[in-house]
């Protein structure tokens, strides 16, 4: 059984995230942040209130957790849980 399931925005943001990893710190980082970026699914499937809550942006049911650059924002009360957004402050990606 899938222990997360990444929204097609999460999904989405992975993209340019990807990008901006490849032409800043070339293949080989880019793909060991995306294998990092893995592991915490996983980690926050085993561990799911191990995030933050911000309740001025969003209810209860959603947490956040910073891995490096970027804030993963998830469900956590539900299995699998939701990974909703993975965003990077650094990145534009309103365009």
């Amino acid at each position: 059984m899938t222990r997360f399931v990444l929204t097609l925005e999460a999904r989405d943001d992975l993209v340019p995230i990807g990008e901006h990893g490849i032409e800043t710190f070339g293949l080989e980082q880019a793909l060991r942040f995306q294998d990092e970026l893995d592991a915490t699914f996983e980690l926050l499937a085993d561990n799911s209130a191990m995030g933050f809550t911000r309740p001025e942006y969003a209810s209860e049911a959603v947490r956040f957790f910073v891995k490096g650059p970027a804030v993963i924002v998830y469900r956590w009360n539900v299995r699998p849980i939701d990974v909703l957004r993975v965003i990077v402050g650094s990145l534009d990606l309103m365009k």
